[in-house]
């Protein structure tokens, strides 16, 4: 069985680091935030491809997705339900 790994968003995922992005989603809905981190389906598989996306609200930027007691923050979002990722502007 393959173990299924979260990251957290570095400089190498320049692409959507400290940007807010708008999501829509194939049933229609938007949502806004910002990517602070993904799963990938495979942990030992560098290439292996993102399944999900956690995506916060601006208050929430700088907690890592985590609250103080340990509970998740913010949304993950599957990569199959994403219709399209654009960036809106940087912070």
């Amino acid at each position: 069985m393959k173990r299924v790994t979260a990251e957290p968003m570095d400089e190498q995922n320049g692409d959507f680091v400290n940007r807010k992005v708008e999501i829509l989603l194939k049933n229609g809905k938007r949502i806004n935030g910002f990517i602070i981190g993904y799963f990938k389906k495979d942990i030992d598989d560098l290439n292996a491809p993102v399944i999900k996306w956690h995506l916060v609200d601006e208050q929430h930027l700088m907690t890592f997705g985590i609250d103080p007691f340990g509970y998740l923050i913010g949304t993950i979002i599957a990569q199959k339900d994403i219709l399209q990722i654009k960036c809106i502007d940087s912070i």
